[in-house]
């Protein structure tokens, strides 16, 4: 039998492969260029498939992989269908195929470069010490298999695991913009300090910048942007909660509607928040109230997101979740 990380590795590399024979069909005008972006968009989300069901991580990985292509391939036609990117040669498509720097997945983005000359040791400080969080945070989260407590009480392990999440992922982001930046990429954080957000808006903001540029371009300002927000917010959602679904789905064999649901309760949240920043900006303690209420909501909702994940990362989690 063919093992599981050479199926993965094909799977992968198949993937690339539709991608890369794209460039033709997409800089096509008109309906064929989404027709065949669509069957091709079909193929490379079915590539994990190659990998066996009971290995969910190497899978995990794979839909990375293909929901990165994914992500880049509707931009990069959205942008030539529209006349912006009439003039783009092969080896520039393929460069920007490049999963690096991690989710930046907006075609002109790769652009930005920093100066020659623009200082490195500050960069090198940052990796250096975001990396060290980030391991401290991974560390915790492993050893906290062994707590009787958190094996004893999900809702105090669910805690434990927000606040370690919040650590790494903000250190994660750190690190990564540490060494995108030594490799001369003018890039931002893909998550700029989402604890410190006083409404649900203002996290999703402040959470994954990069795909939410993407959402905007390709989803929130079709769908009628500011002309028509409470449409174009739900599609945005709508839109994020099918891709997480799905991918989440394929990587563990199971479609529970965890995911779509999560993403589906931000809309209404990130609605009302106009009202609840009017609120805090009241005084310090209304700010208080609408930041605890903000990290009750995700706190609360987030059980949905972290009972998937844990099927991934199976030692995330301590004791058993409260969702089936």
């Amino acid at each position: 039998m063919i093992p599981a990380t050479l199926r993965m590795l094909a799977g992968v590399a198949l993937a690339y492969g539709v991608a890369l024979v794209l460039y033709w069909p997409v800089r096509r005008r008109g309906g064929w260029a989404w027709a065949a972006l669509a069957c091709g968009l079909a193929a490379i989300l079915a590539c994990p498939l190659f990998i066996p069901t009971e290995h969910v991580p190497l899978r995990a990985v794979a839909v990375f992989v293909s929901v990165d292509l994914f992500f880049r391939l509707v931009d990069f036609t959205r942008q030539v269908q529209s006349g912006r990117r009439t003039s783009v040669n092969w080896p520039t498509y393929a460069r920007f195929l490049i999963p690096w720097p991690v989710l930046l997945i907006v075609f002109n983005q790769r652009s930005r470069q920093l100066p020659p000359d623009a200082p490195r040791a500050p960069e090198l400080l940052r990796a250096a010490v975001a990396g060290g969080v980030f391991a401290v945070a991974l560390s915790l989260t492993l050893a906290a298999q062994y707590s009787p407590r958190l094996r004893e009480s999900f809702l105090l392990d669910h805690a434990a695991k927000v606040l370690l999440f919040l650590v790494g992922i903000e250190a994660l982001a750190q690190l990564l913009l540490g060494l995108e930046r030594l490799g001369g990429f003018d890039s931002l954080p893909f998550i700029d300090r989402a604890y410190q957000s006083r409404t649900p808006a203002e996290f999703w903001f402040r959470y994954n910048q990069r795909v939410r540029l993407w959402l905007t371009l390709n989803v929130f300002l079709p769908a009628g942007g500011r002309r028509a927000p409470l449409r174009a917010i739900f599609a945005a959602f709508l839109v994020s909660a099918l891709l997480h679904e799905l991918a989440f789905g394929i990587a563990t064999s199971r479609f529970d509607g965890y995911q779509a649901l999560f993403f589906l309760l931000q809309a209404p949240a990130v609605m009302l928040s106009p009202a609840l920043e009017r609120f805090a900006s009241r005084g310090p303690l209304q700010s208080a109230l609408a930041r605890g209420a903000t990290i009750a909501w995700f706190s609360l909702t987030s059980i949905l997101f972290f009972t998937s994940a844990d099927r991934v990362l199976p030692f995330f989690y301590v004791g058993r979740p409260w969702l089936p």
